[in-house]
């Protein structure tokens, strides 16, 4: 694309097989400077490892027992795809505690992760941040979670997020879901990306557990809901 043409976004929710390395891709530019998003996928871009990493990416992104939505943007020019967003829906009267989800998920566990220091660190961080979810109250009715939204910093602020974003909530007042919710960095919330869509912080964690992990600190995370 000729440096002086702007970027022609379109939008879909077909994600065929051909799409999940790019996507992956995407979600590992995005997201290398995360340190537990990183730790899912030992060897990142590396081809000797690759693979693996894109079937694990798929199941813990886009599958899984809750149901989902999601979709992908490209930009028409290059064909490349830019960004992708995708969410956990949860229908039921209490949401994410409603019916099958009522019991308590198994633990997390992350095999791949070789080192067991590490992968006891991670898997406590993960299964925290899914205990931390589950307690909200705000999560407790029917609504949509955004579990990742991504876009590859080379096609970052050209307005990409802002589709995938306006188009979940339009998936939500469409489908009479009533709440979206999800989890930011506290980068994102400073400067304002998601109030401007009007969502509100409900919680502020940073995961810390200095008698079994000293020195190790998770990822700080915040929390916001928006009602429709």
């Amino acid at each position: 694309m000729p440096m002086d043409e702007m970027p022609q976004f379109k939008i879909s929710t077909a994600i065929e097989d051909k799409d999940w390395d790019p996507l992956f891709v995407v979600d590992w530019k995005c997201f290398q400077d995360c340190p537990e998003i990183v730790a899912l996928s030992p060897g990142g871009l590396n081809p000797d490892h690759r693979n693996a990493n894109i079937e694990g990416f798929k199941r813990s992104v886009f599958e899984g027992p809750a149901e989902r939505a999601y979709a992908k943007i490209s930009e028409i020019h290059s064909g490349d795809i830019t960004s992708f967003i995708s969410c956990r829906v949860y229908r039921g009267s209490k949401g994410i505690i409603d019916g099958s989800f009522a019991s308590t998920p198994p633990p997390i566990q992350l095999p791949q992760i070789k080192d067991t220091e590490d992968r006891a660190f991670y898997e406590w961080y993960w299964n925290s941040c899914r205990a931390t979810l589950r307690g909200f109250k705000e999560l407790q009715q029917p609504h949509v979670f955004v579990q990742a939204l991504a876009t590859d910093p080379a096609w970052q602020r050209h307005g990409a997020a802002t589709m995938l974003t306006k188009w979940v909530l339009d998936l939500i007042a469409k489908e009479k879901l009533g709440r979206c919710a999800l989890q930011a960095t506290p980068m994102a919330v400073s400067i304002g990306f998601y109030q401007n869509f009007g969502f509100r912080v409900i919680d502020r964690r940073e995961f810390i557990d200095e008698d079994h992990f000293p020195g190790k600190r998770g990822s700080p995370v915040v929390t916001m809901v928006l009602d429709l």
